[in-house]
């Protein structure tokens, strides 16, 4: 988050989308967890090496982001977003640079 934050241009943005866990409280990350087949299981992809849940928003704003979270599944509305394929915890976070 700390190299997102150093390439985005003062007063630029980017937006922020990941595999979220709404029903954890914090990110589950365990380094130990190396196999491709574990890190399936762990954190739902074979590549990925966490899974965040809703506090990749502190973690945004500590890499010294301005936040705006985006509910793109709500703003749609359920129809528009089945046919994006889009699911009630994709959410996005509009990362502003100051």
């Amino acid at each position: 988050m700390a190299e997102l934050q150093r390439v985005t241009a003062p007063g630029g943005f980017c937006l922020v989308m990941v595999p979220l866990a709404i029903d954890r409280e914090r990110t589950y990350e365990d380094p130990s967890i190396t196999a491709p087949a574990d890190r399936e299981r762990e954190f739902l992809q074979h590549d990925h090496v966490r899974l965040y849940a809703p506090d990749i928003a502190c973690r945004l704003r500590a890499a010294g982001f301005e936040l705006e979270t985006v509910d793109l599944h709500d703003e749609l509305g359920p129809a528009a977003a089945a046919r994006h394929g889009l699911l009630a915890s994709d959410l996005i976070f509009l990362c502003r640079s100051s």
